[in-house]
């Protein structure tokens, strides 16, 4: 049920200054959950992604990865590297979107996604020599 709060997104344009609807709250409270749980999160998480990243629906493709975004802080960097390495092309092409607010929430979850996992001192890099275009 949390994960169908992202994809309410009504009046999200026409309010963007409240920070308050129902699709960022959904969004804290996901996050608030994968820092407590950690790795267990992810699981739970990736069906709904899978299934929305690429509905012709943009609400669903911005929700997915909304929901990708939320999750960041909570896994172990050794449980997210494997899934960003596997996704960072499908990331970057989402760039393309037709959509605007798909694009702003793809630029924000990749730049949290490398800011949170992409360093020396990890030993796992995002980027491979199997995943650069």
């Amino acid at each position: 049920m949390l994960l169908e709060t992202l994809l309410n997104q009504e009046g999200y344009h026409e309010h963007a200054d409240n920070v308050r609807n129902i699709s960022m709250s959904g969004a804290k409270c996901l996050g608030v959950i994968a820092r407590t749980v950690g790795d267990a999160i992810v699981p739970l998480v990736m069906p709904f992604i899978k299934v929305n990243i690429t509905n012709l629906d943009w609400h669903c493709r911005e929700a997915a990865t909304f929901a990708f975004s939320s999750i960041l802080e909570g896994p172990s960097v050794e449980k997210l590297t494997p899934l960003m390495q596997a996704r960072l092309d499908f990331l970057f092409n989402s760039m393309k979107d037709p959509n605007n607010q798909v694009k702003v929430s793809t630029a924000w979850t990749l730049r949290w996604m490398f800011e949170l996992l992409h360093s020396p001192a990890s030993g796992i890099p995002v980027i491979t020599n199997a995943n650069q275009s």
